[in-house]
């Protein structure tokens, strides 16, 4: 079974062209797709929470910029489908994306922001992304996962994936 974890750009959205402005990147967004016998979707923390869409609505509002492929073995479907269901609905991290928006900031200015994260169910898309590789793929995240932006997601899954786009 494939799984896919991709970067996007949001579309006229000036907080995904801020995000690629801080972290010198093409992408602001992580998302993780899937495709099964029901159709092709998105799994996402985006606006309010996190969710799903089907890929072409998706694909309407976002630019798909890398994405990569992951083999899971049959055994862990279950698994996969649990946490997909067990998120869905979790709120969006509105907190988080700001302090991480500071913390970068703050290091380029040469300063040492300390910064605690939240520790809640709510997240911004590369926290369920670090989050899903955690959880699904076994992919050990070295950072604080409530810090972990999309470049530095992308650094580990470029590393453990096959690049497709």
């Amino acid at each position: 079974m494939k799984v896919y974890i991709g970067f996007s750009v949001h579309t006229g959205s000036l907080i995904s062209k801020a995000i690629q402005v801080v972290e010198d990147s093409k992408f602001s967004h992580v998302y993780i797709r899937k495709v099964s016998k029901y159709g092709e979707y998105v799994y996402q923390a985006s606006s309010l929470a996190v969710n799903f869409t089907n890929i072409n609505i998706f694909k309407a509002h976002n630019t798909i910029i890398e994405e990569y492929e992951f083999e899971l073995p049959d055994d862990k479907h279950d698994k996969l489908i649990t946490f997909f269901i067990k998120y869905a609905g979790a709120g969006y991290e509105t907190k988080s994306l700001f302090k991480i928006l500071a913390f970068i900031i703050a290091k380029r200015l040469g300063c040492d922001l300390k910064l605690k994260g939240e520790g809640t169910q709510k997240f911004i898309c590369s926290e369920l992304g670090a989050f899903f590789c955690e959880e699904i793929l076994d992919i050990s995240i070295d950072s604080d996962l409530d810090f972990t932006t999309p470049k530095m997601l992308n650094s580990v899954v470029r590393a453990h994936g096959i690049q497709i786009i």
